[in-house]
């Protein structure tokens, strides 16, 4: 298995991710990059984290709702991800491990009480 690292002097600021073809033959990071003279601010911008997600879907009362290439097209090759994680009532997180990555989470809203207000996790913590 071959070493994934970023590419610290890029030779474009971005590639904005096109919808899928089935005459897609130059890739980058999976996918083709979109012609720069046709990318417009919608490529940079999503709603998809502006909706609630159904918290009674599963046992732990969660959802998760993620931005991928196919919401965001202009987080293609940027190392970005952005996610909401919704908790209903009891709802809870279960132990998982994020392997180098680093998140920062803030609770906008809550019936519970404080300190819940903003925390950080650092790299490949189990928690």
């Amino acid at each position: 298995m071959g070493r994934v690292r970023s590419d610290p002097d890029p030779l474009q600021d971005y590639c904005v991710s096109p919808p899928h073809s089935p005459h897609q033959h130059i890739f980058l990071n999976g996918n083709l990059c979109k012609d720069p003279t046709k990318v417009t601010v919608s490529d940079f911008t999503t709603s998809a984290l502006s909706k609630p997600g159904d918290t009674r879907a599963n046992p732990f009362m969660t959802n998760v709702t993620l931005t991928t290439t196919t919401n965001l097209p202009g987080l293609n090759t940027m190392g970005l991800t952005m996610g909401r994680l919704d908790f209903g009532a009891s709802g809870v997180v279960p132990p998982h491990m994020l392997c180098l990555n680093s998140s920062m989470e803030v609770l906008l809203a809550s019936g519970a009480k404080p300190p819940l207000e903003v925390w950080w996790h650092v790299q490949s913590l189990i928690y």
